[in-house]
């Protein structure tokens, strides 16, 4: 017979760990660094508008279909069916605009590389600090404040 111990634990989850400023500035640094690295990596899995389709435009479609009640119909009288149809339409079409926003956040903007890129991941450190404060290190924490519940909890 299997020996059962039963046991109840309390644990103290804060409702915001402010992030190291480090944390951040090192998070930026090295998505910033690496643009170049990203862009060719993107491109090389993304080069055209068939790989766009295929790996990006039919998968999100067809995981779309999957949240539509089947018997849904809209206000306008269109059907789940017809509503795949059109998102899965509009996906497939979205290849020009995606290449062109690309294009355009990781292009040389006075002798910066991925300037706009590098831009807005400078401009999103107050939005990942919140996110992080709020959701992540609330359960797993870091090496500077300390482990947080979930990692003292399975250990």
């Amino acid at each position: 017979m299997a020996v059962v111990t039963d046991f109840e634990i309390k644990l103290l989850i804060p409702e915001f760990v402010e992030p190291n400023p480090d944390m951040l500035d090192k998070c930026a640094n090295g998505m910033k660094n690496n643009a170049n690295i990203l862009k060719d990596r993107l491109l090389a899995q993304i080069p055209d508008e068939n790989a766009f389709v295929t790996k990006i435009a039919q998968p999100a479609s067809n995981t779309f279909g999957n949240f539509i009640n089947p018997s849904f119909e809209s206000e306008g009288g269109r059907s789940a069916g017809e509503i795949q149809n059109a998102h899965r339409k509009n996906l497939q079409n979205a290849y020009y605009k995606w290449a062109t926003k690309i294009g355009l956040n990781l292009e040389e903007l006075d002798g910066v590389e991925a300037a706009r890129f590098k831009e807005k991941i400078e401009n999103s450190k107050e939005s990942v600090r919140v996110q992080l404060g709020s959701k992540i290190l609330r359960a797993v924490g870091d090496k500077i404040t300390g482990r947080g519940a979930g990692i003292i909890a399975v250990e």
